[in-house]
């Protein structure tokens, strides 16, 4: 699958916030345990840290466990750094591990999610009394407290059995919430498009649509940005993601969004298991601008086709009815300028009282029913007729955003070819 938006992921505000915050625990000695849901590659975020701490000339070392032969990970993660046990029979524990010379000031820790269950159980209970240990430590030089060797562990948390380890003074629970925001979800569509400026009405489609189909989930987000065209239905699409995910009729039907806040603030140790379970999975994710909603794919599956209408619809309507607003005042201000301030009820009233009288106030109060019947049938109008098709095409995905009702990718294109043609005979919408 092409990767158009992730190349540009970690260059967003919500994932260089959790970073620095990963990376501020690092340098201060405290172990990191990130979780991230599936979906999001834990190698990405972990090639930055590794490229962070080493511009900052701090001594890292990758250890990939599933390659270890010993059971114990003090053993374990000894064997990997090479420590001579001196004597041979010293016990294979977190103590004499931590009184080795040179270890280095990070460990980043690979291959976890290979591991049997059982034996990843094992190493978070390592990691868990390392960092207990640690802060009882002090420097044998008399200088203060020394700075401990931090553990990293980047995963996804489908790996980590519930409960997760907890937050406490040495270990940093770290994560992956609401990252990216609909808003940099977005700026990832605007940065992708960049690389094929040739497809411009598909690639401004893909700018508000995608946020709010795929919300945080950049994996959706790719793979509609790669499948998602003018000969796919949307469902299709959807449903054939569901399959490249591997999820369960089971797992979507799930919801357990209910009774949580949508505001964003959920304390991972507050997050019951059923809870954790999607997030993990990805089937269900939060954005400041939606809030916490299940996924797309599940709405598909679930035959949900109002809800995922109301997702298509509210992408549309942010960026087209705006459009379309500048396209009837720039038709009002072109007929201003050559029939006067009259034009609007010169020749033809408006329906209701109501808008005669704002018609009469300014002619730019003047609505797309009213405008679009004077440019078809007035004669003093006549040759203004080149519009016509232009303020069709416009009031028809007007009334239907207005009504909450989205549109094709193809009604789009239309709409755009006479957004190009009117521009060329010299409609100016630019404001």
């Amino acid at each position: 699958m092409s990767l158009a938006l992730t190349t540009f992921l970690m260059q967003m505000p919500t994932a260089r916030h959790l970073l620095d915050q990963i990376l501020d625990d690092l340098r201060l000695g405290r172990s990191v345990l990130g979780l991230l849901p599936e979906g999001v590659d834990p190698g990405l975020l972990g090639s930055v840290l590794r490229d962070g701490l080493g511009h900052r000339d701090i001594r890292t070392q990758e250890v990939f466990v599933s390659r270890l032969d010993a059971q114990v990970p003090p053993a374990a993660l000894g064997q990997a750094l090479g420590v001579d046990w001196r004597p041979s029979n010293t016990p294979r524990t977190v103590e004499n591990l931590l009184k080795q010379a040179g270890l280095p000031e990070i460990l980043f820790i690979n291959g976890f999610d290979e591991l049997a269950e059982e034996d990843r159980i094992q190493w978070l209970q390592f990691i868990v009394q390392w960092a207990q240990i640690c802060q009882g430590r002090h420097s044998t030089d008399g200088d203060g407290p020394a700075i401990p060797p931090a553990l990293c562990l980047i995963v996804q948390a489908a790996k980590v059995p519930y409960p997760p380890p907890s937050t406490n003074v040495l270990l940093s629970v770290r994560v992956w919430w609401g990252i990216p925001t609909a808003l940099e979800m977005r700026l990832l569509c605007q940065l992708a498009s960049k690389q094929c400026p040739d497809s411009a009405p598909l690639n401004r489609w893909r700018e508000y649509v995608i946020p709010a189909i795929a919300g945080s989930d950049l994996c959706l987000g790719d793979y509609l940005w790669e499948r998602y065209g003018t000969d796919c239905d949307l469902v299709s699409v959807l449903q054939d993601f569901v399959l490249y995910r591997e999820w369960t009729q089971v797992e979507l039907e799930a919801r357990p969004v209910n009774g949580f806040p949508q505001d964003g603030e959920y304390p991972l140790e507050h997050w019951p298991l059923s809870f954790y379970t999607a997030w993990a999975r990805g089937t269900l994710h939060w954005t400041p601008e939606y809030g916490l909603e299940c996924h797309s794919a599940a709405l598909a599956i679930l035959e949900r086709q109002e809800a995922l209408d109301h997702r298509l619809w509210r992408g549309q309507a942010e960026f087209l009815l705006t459009q379309i607003d500048q396209i009837r005042l720039a038709l009002c201000a072109r007929l201003n300028e050559a029939y006067g301030p009259t034009w609007p009820y010169k020749w033809q009233k408006p329906e209701t009282d109501r808008e005669c009288q704002e018609v009469r106030k300014t002619p730019f109060a003047c609505q797309w029913g009213h405008l679009k019947y004077l440019l078809q049938n007035c004669s003093e109008l006549n040759r203004e007729r080149q519009w016509v098709s232009l303020v069709q095409c416009s009031w028809s995905i007007r009334t239907k955003l207005a009504h909450y009702h989205p549109i094709s990718l193809k009604e789009y294109e239309k709409f755009c070819r006479e957004l190009v043609r009117s521009h060329q005979n010299g409609l100016e919408t630019a404001w």
